[in-house]
């Protein structure tokens, strides 16, 4: 198994401080595009979970969005529902996600793993809650985080997680945001903490607790208006090797409300270039970094 799993923080993944790292610098940026060889753009498949889909430019009110990791240009998202497995996926620019496909599922009540044979609730969570949905918020209008998905059960008394298996993934590191919450509660705060790991695929259960984990404490006020990393989505960088389903699983807090919810899967890997490409990359490069440090 290849497992490579970070949490990320604001951000950014920790670096050691005593490497240094010189930026790439503004000449070089700028000859590559004179040669039409710019670095390429980061490709993305997006997951809106809940009953309806998102339109016009709420689609660009995500993570994934707001940080630059997905072009403006890029917002075509999958609507996923209760009905599941779904094997017809495409990514974020409207092309299709050929192999890919999502199969939902959910643990017993107290349970440490999930069921992939178990229904969830796609179709109550709608964002019912004024105070979450109002103009101007994250979760306006068709945004893709109002609306989601959960186990069933009782608010406030019943901890039932709820998870997500991915599939057909090609091989590479992701980075993975997501977001999660009932929005249909106005409580002053809903926390959930999001688990994301690696493994082969199942149709029956995965035990999700030594996967890397990162909470979003989901307030009210500050939280509805900007996307903000441990307060309304956590991000995790993983390594998914040929043949692995990447799994992510929501887990509400004792309190305010103890289920788990998806509201939005967001999963994005730099585009690799071709061979040939790489290595006109370097070969355009080179004259310019040679000239910089001739100067010096």
């Amino acid at each position: 198994m290849s497992l490579t799993v970070v949490a990320r923080v604001d951000g950014l993944m920790n670096r050691d401080p005593s490497v240094k790292r010189r930026p790439v610098r503004p000449v070089v940026l700028a000859g590559l595009a004179m040669l039409g060889l710019a670095p390429a753009v980061e490709a993305a498949i997006l997951f809106d979970f809940g009953p309806t889909a998102t339109t016009g430019t709420d689609a660009l009110l995500s993570p994934g969005h707001a940080t630059g990791a997905v072009p403006g240009g890029e917002a075509t998202w999958n609507t996923i529902g209760a009905t599941n497995p779904v094997t017809t996926i495409v990514n974020a620019d409207g092309t299709s996600a050929t192999g890919v496909a999502i199969d939902l599922g959910a643990s017993a009540t107290n349970g440490t793993t999930i069921n992939f044979a178990s229904a969830i609730n796609g179709g109550s969570l709608t964002g019912s809650s004024p105070t979450n949905t109002a103009d101007g918020t994250i979760y306006q209008g068709t945004a893709p985080g109002r609306d989601g998905i959960f186990g069933n059960g009782a608010s406030n008394t019943t901890d039932v997680k709820v998870g997500a298996q991915i599939t057909g993934l090609a091989a590479g590191t992701y980075t993975v945001y997501v977001t999660g919450r009932n929005t249909n509660n106005g409580a002053a705060s809903v926390p959930e903490t999001f688990y994301v790991g690696v493994a082969a695929p199942t149709t029956g259960t995965y035990d999700f607790t030594a996967d890397a984990s990162a909470a979003a404490t989901n307030p009210l006020n500050a939280g509805l208006v900007a996307f903000e990393e441990g307060v309304n989505y956590a991000s995790f960088d993983v390594t998914v090797a040929d043949g692995q389903a990447l799994y992510v699983v929501a887990d509400g807090t004792a309190g305010a409300e103890p289920r788990g919810f998806l509201n939005t899967i967001e999963l994005v890997t730099p585009a690799v270039p071709e061979p040939a490409t790489a290595g006109l990359l370097v070969f355009a490069a080179a004259p310019l970094l040679g000239r910089r440090n001739r100067r010096r």
